[in-house]
């Protein structure tokens, strides 16, 4: 019973959601995470659990709130969420991290606007 709780609390989170970059596209489900709202160069950062792209990416680098440096490999590209258009920096990142059973942990900035 407090997994189906735990479930239906999340599903307001969840989201159908394409990710393209340069030409290949790819659908998964993707989670709001409030507490992400990384932002490079005026797009939202978001990460995927699985790499679908190999070509080079660039490095971009990110401070913390405690002021932490991060370094990651990302990619340029779009999110379409809610038939509208986001533009993201795409992160890829081990598999083995948890998006409450989703492949892509979503920003709140890629959030904004998509209920006007």
């Amino acid at each position: 019973f407090t997994l189906l709780i735990k479930y239906l609390k999340n599903q307001k989170f969840v989201f159908r959601c394409e990710i393209t970059i340069n030409e290949l596209s790819f659908k998964s489900k993707g989670y709001y995470d409030s507490g992400n709202f990384l932002i490079y160069n005026d797009r939202p950062i978001i990460f995927v659990k699985k790499n679908y792209y190999s070509k080079d990416g660039i490095i971009i680098n990110l401070k913390t709130i405690d002021n932490k440096s991060l370094s990651y490999l990302a990619y340029e590209g779009y999110l379409y969420i809610k038939r509208k258009r986001k533009d993201v920096y795409i992160v890829f990142v081990d598999e083995n991290m948890s998006f409450n059973n989703c492949d892509i942990l979503l920003n709140k900035y890629v959030m904004w606007g998509l209920y006007d």
